[in-house]
Order: C-alpha cells, then sequence, then structure tokens
C-alpha cells in the first residue's frame, strides 16, 4: 500500500476545498511520482529506499520529460526512505530553490531524517516537516 493510500487524519477545510487535480502518475525505480494541478508534486517511495544522487537525477529528467515548467510546490512522503546519501543533501537546496517544500514523516525517526536533509537548505525558500498531508498541503499553498 502507497502512503498516499494510508489512511491519515482528514486535510483541513482549506485544503478540502482546494481543487486538486490528478494529472499524471510515474513510477521510476523506488520512487512513485504524483502530478497535481494546480502546482504541486508528490513523491513517494518504496519501503527500505535508499535516497541516492542518481535515483534524484531519474526522478527529476521522469518530471522533466512530463512537464515544461519546474513545479513550485513539492510534498515528499520520507517514512520508507531507510537512508539519504550525503551528495542528495548538498544538491536538495539547489533543486528545491524555487519551490516551496514538505517533508511529510510519521514520528521521532522520520524528524531526524528531515532534519539532515533541511540542514543546509536556505530559510528564504520555506520548507517544513509535518506529519499529516493536510497541514502538508496548507503549507505548501499559503500565501
Amino acid at each position: 500500500m502507497s502512503l498516499l493510500e494510508n489512511p491519515m487524519k482528514s486535510a483541513s477545510a482549506t485544503v478540502q476545498s482546494r481543487d486538486l487535480r490528478l494529472q499524471w502518475t510515474a513510477s521510476v525505480s523506488r520512487a512513485r511520482l504524483s502530478y497535481y494541478t494546480p502546482d504541486l508534486l508528490e513523491l513517494d517511495f518504496s519501503l527500505g529506499t535508499r535516497l541516492t544522487l542518481p535515483l534524484v537525477h531519474d526522478i527529476l529528467d521522469e518530471f522533466s520529460a512530463r512537464c515544461e515548467h519546474k513545479t513550485g510546490r513539492l510534498l515528499v512522503y520520507v517514512s520508507r526512505i531507510s537512508s539519504v546519501d550525503a551528495e542528495v543533501v548538498r544538491a536538495f537546496s539547489k533543486i528545491t530553490s524555487t519551490m516551496r517544500v514538505a517533508l511529510l514523516g510519521f514520528g521521532p525517526a522520520d524528524r531526524v531524517l528531515t532534519k539532515f536533509f533541511m540542514r543546509n537548505h536556505d530559510p528564504q525558500h520555506p520548507c517544513a516537516y509535518v506529519e499529516e498531508r493536510g497541514e502538508a498541503l496548507d503549507f505548501l499553498y499559503a500565501a
């Protein structure tokens, strides 16, 4: 079962009223990309995924092949990621430099993992750790 199908607390009224429409879904190695309008890319991973720079490049290539523009919002499910290579952490800030990013996890281990992601993140580009999809969407579509 994908994290997108996992039962989670329902989204807030703000998010429920938002018109998110799934445009496409693609699988790349151990990742699943889902693109919604208006302007949201969700990334979900297979259990035990080691996030490597080649995997990240494969994800970016797939997204670029399907979309003419760079997305402004990124929702990453981190709970199934088992480890993250240092190169990914260094590249994360550059890759997400123009995006609002929500890292969705479910507990202390995920909080630690997201701190690893966010340690070099430019504070001018909003990035947050959240534990509910509704909270993530509220953050991503704020202001």
